[in-house]
């Protein structure tokens, strides 16, 4: 077996790079010999739409383009019937009496899931789960493992670590004979020893990551062992993404990294704008450029909406737009009854649910609207400013969320949690990766806010004294 390794920093193309590898290897061997796996859905799709477009296929040529959990999913041929969801932690919560949602951040939250957390982390890495032990109730751990385990066996269902394990416990190898693995950074343990087995038989293997942007080891990700890989190594030296001057900062950030592979690479040529800010009103947003503001944990992010919505901007949170169409069109229909001065029961039916009471057509909507202050007076802004609302160039987003994500404009809080405070002590690598991956986003300019909390990135704050 031959093994390639291909390390791609920050819009150096490292997609772009394994989709011509692919190109090149669909030309010897079939469709279906062939496997592309990523960490996301997304990632795994690029390769097979691309494949489907280049060379006229149709998509059941590519029954190995998938995630790992996909590809698991389907050779244990398993229905979602027997995939554990929402409902059953809903059930697992009232047996244990304890809050479960099967929902895990990277924010490292003080609260019942982290023991779900705590379970999956062992299981797909057992030594990163221990270093998340600290301050776990040891005997709560065990309790919620026992009794984890009994729940699923009792209602005869499995969740996604499980679909890794059961698929290892196989020994069964994939009927390919060459894998292409992206986004090979985040894998686990688990999922490592996952691709040794599916993929065992192969002539090629392509391996493509880049350690500094390793920022889900708190899922479980592997970097060491990404790390102690052998074959051979292909660096991409050209981001496309980054101007010079942040490309010096970004390698300072991964300066501090202990555990990590120099990468030589430069940027596009051209010199961008860094700032460090004392809050955010210092920032002009600029409405021809894209803008992403960034935050280390979710709980800052409201700090940065009320911000934007006092410029009467539209956004979206979390991928959700700030804007919802139905809003505006509650808001033109009741305006245009007040022209008339009459409403019918269909309108009544319509606005049943933004309208007080006891409306009065003889004043504008935002005074009949049941809505709170703060919502009415940002589509009052939006509605002066004639907003259009199909065109959104502002995200709001935690870094975690954005990897792989790129925009004209980065803007970025120092603060964080407590929580995060006491990782960066006991395992700084992770965090300096969380920073690295948010700075890198950018194509034009960088702001770093200072932070308001009482925890942040002390060394960063340091460096704008310099």
């Amino acid at each position: 077996m031959k093994i390639n390794i291909i390390f791609g920093p920050p819009g150096t193309g490292k997609t772009t790079r394994l989709l011509e590898i692919l190109e090149k290897e669909l030309q010897e061997y079939r469709p279906e010999e062939i496997a592309y796996v990523s960490f996301t859905k997304e990632g795994a799709n690029q390769g097979k739409n691309r494949s489907i477009k280049q060379f006229g296929l149709k998509e059941k040529s590519f029954p190995y383009f998938r995630t790992l959990h996909s590809l698991a999913f389907r050779e244990l041929h398993l229905t979602r019937d027997q995939v554990i969801n929402k409902r059953y932690y809903k059930m697992f919560s009232n047996k244990m009496k304890m809050n479960f949602t099967g929902y895990y951040t990277e924010d490292l939250k003080n609260n019942d899931d982290r023991y779900l957390l705590f379970n999956l982390l062992h299981r797909n890495n057992p030594k990163i789960a221990s270093s998340y032990l600290y301050d776990l109730n040891t005997d709560l751990v065990q309790f919620v493992n026992k009794n984890y385990r009994r729940f699923k066996e009792f209602y005869q269902i499995i969740d996604f670590t499980d679909m890794i394990e059961l698929f290892n416990k196989r020994q069964k190898a994939i009927p390919v004979k060459v894998a292409l693995i992206d986004e090979a950074q985040d894998l686990t343990t688990l999922q490592w020893t996952m691709i040794w087995i599916a993929f065992r038989n192969c002539e090629t293997v392509y391996i493509a990551g880049d350690d500094d942007q390793a920022i889900y080891e708190w899922s479980g990700a592997d970097v060491n062992y990404f790390l102690g890989l052998e074959g051979s190594i292909e660096i991409l030296t050209h981001s496309y993404r980054l101007p010079d001057n942040i490309v010096i900062f970004a390698k300072r950030i991964a300066s501090l990294i202990q555990k990590r592979i120099d990468k030589n690479y430069h940027g596009t040529g051209l010199i961008g704008n860094m700032e460090w800010v004392l809050g955010l009103e210092e920032i002009k947003i600029t409405s021809n450029e894209t803008w992403m503001f960034l935050s280390r944990n979710h709980c800052f992010l409201q700090k940065i909406v009320e911000y934007i919505q006092s410029q009467g901007l539209i956004y979206t949170l979390n991928g959700e737009l700030s804007v919802n169409e139905k809003d505006i069109k509650a808001i033109n229909l009741f305006e245009k009854i007040r022209r008339t001065n009459k409403m019918g029961k269909k309108e009544a039916l319509l606005l049943r649910s933004f309208i007080k009471q006891n409306y009065d057509l003889r004043n504008p909507w935002y005074n009949n609207f049941e809505w709170e202050e703060k919502k009415i007076k940002y589509y009052r802004d939006i509605i002066f400013h004639k907003t259009d609302i199909h065109v959104c160039k502002i995200k709001i987003n935690t870094i975690h969320s954005v990897k792989g994500d790129e925009a004209d404009n980065v803007v970025i809080l120092l603060d964080i949690t407590k929580q995060v405070y006491i990782n960066l002590q006991n395992n700084n690598d992770s965090e300096y990766r969380v920073f690295y991956v948010g700075c890198t986003r950018t194509k034009k300019k960088l702001f770093i806010v200072e932070a308001e909390s009482p925890y942040k990135y002390e060394i960063l704050n340091k460096w704008r004294s310099e």
